[in-house]
């Protein structure tokens, strides 16, 4: 005799994520799906910036919780507004670290015309932290 079983897996979150959820109710929990678009009203914030810019602050960012375990997604827009980075949203990202044959590191500078971090140097950080 053979028995057939069936799992439904649920999506548990941990109460910090389930804060974070909370704080940010524009973030989308299905990882899939697109995070709704922050720019589609007409952004006066965004005024003057070229449109390249602007249409690139509607990229997916994968959300995280404390423990680095992806919870949503958001737009690059939502992620990269400083109260919100002051409140605790935190994402994925990822630096290049390039070194030279006599162990210096280079460093970019990023363009002053960016609507993120405009003539920062690229540090390596996750946002609110310093990575290890």
């Amino acid at each position: 005799m053979s028995a057939t079983a069936t799992t439904t897996q649920t999506q548990v979150h941990s109460s910090n994520a389930q804060h974070i959820l909370r704080l940010f109710p524009q973030i989308n929990t299905q990882l899939a799906a697109h995070a709704r678009s922050d720019t589609e009203e007409q952004d006066h914030d965004l005024d003057g910036y070229d449109e390249e810019q602007i249409r690139l602050m509607d990229e997916v960012c994968i959300v995280l919780d404390d423990d680095d375990v992806p919870i949503g997604s958001a737009s690059k827009k939502t992620c990269h507004l400083m109260e919100n980075i002051d409140k605790g949203l935190l994402h994925r990202a990822f630096s290049v670290f390039l070194f030279d044959s006599k162990n210096r590191l280079l460093l970019q500078q990023r363009a002053s015309e960016k609507i993120t971090f405009p003539g920062a140097f690229s540090p390596p950080r996750k946002h609110g932290r310093v990575a290890n």
